[in-house]
């Protein structure tokens, strides 16, 4: 269960960090502070992939890093627990309004090309 989460985690980290890269030069993350130096490497390492987009790194602790998704006020929260029941249902509503746009845009996408 826990890896199944993580691996979720990723992929919508890496849905949400290209969408916002196309949309801005920045990327906000915080949260959990013993995450905070494993995301500074992987913020350097895609800043130096990317050199247009830089990363905005803060340790808030995971209780905030989480609400500051939630609420839209950063890109990605970083957390060193598991997500409450209501952290969850919370984060699926927006996770889900994420993946509509997602496919609406994919969809676009495929029209203009046909």
């Amino acid at each position: 269960m826990t890896k199944s989460l993580l691996a979720l985690s990723l992929i919508t980290a890496s849905i949400t960090m290209s969408a916002t890269a196309m949309a801005s030069e920045h990327i906000a993350v915080s949260g959990s502070t013993s995450v905070t130096e494993v995301m500074e490497v992987l913020g350097e390492t895609y800043h130096q992939n990317h050199p247009d987009v830089f990363i905005d790194i803060n340790g808030t602790g995971s209780s905030a890093g989480i609400k500051s998704s939630i609420e839209g006020v950063n890109d990605l929260g970083m957390a060193s627990r598991n997500l409450s029941a209501k952290e969850k249902n919370q984060a699926w509503l927006k996770l889900k309004s994420h993946v509509m746009v997602l496919l609406w845009l994919l969809t676009q996408q495929t029209q203009s090309t046909i």
